[in-house]
């Protein structure tokens, strides 16, 4: 789970899904309410789980028709991405570039 780096509270995984919804480039310490941003690598592998998941659904639907399976692979990879997402999440203080 996310620690923030400003107050070192340990963000609980209700809050980290909650708190990841956002259009902004920080989220804001449920704590502290100081602004986190996610870190380079964070972003870089919640983005690769993101781009895996379609992709596999994307594909197993080409491949088998949409039909009761690729339904059944939507919902088990939804129920990943929501579990895994937020342990993916690091913080820091500052905005880091991407590349």
């Amino acid at each position: 789970m996310p620690i923030c780096q400003n107050c070192g509270y340990t963000w609980s995984y209700a809050e980290t899904l909650k708190r990841s919804f956002t259009l902004t480039s920080y989220m804001r310490c449920p704590n502290c309410e100081a602004a986190q941003f996610q870190t380079a690598k964070s972003r870089r592998s919640t983005a690769l789980l993101t781009a895996t998941s379609i992709v596999l659904i994307m594909g197993f639907t080409i491949l088998f028709d949409p039909t009761l399976y690729s339904f059944a692979l939507f919902c088990i990879a939804l129920v990943l991405m929501i579990t895994t997402y937020p342990r993916l999440i690091k913080l820091s203080k500052a905005e880091e570039h991407l590349f």
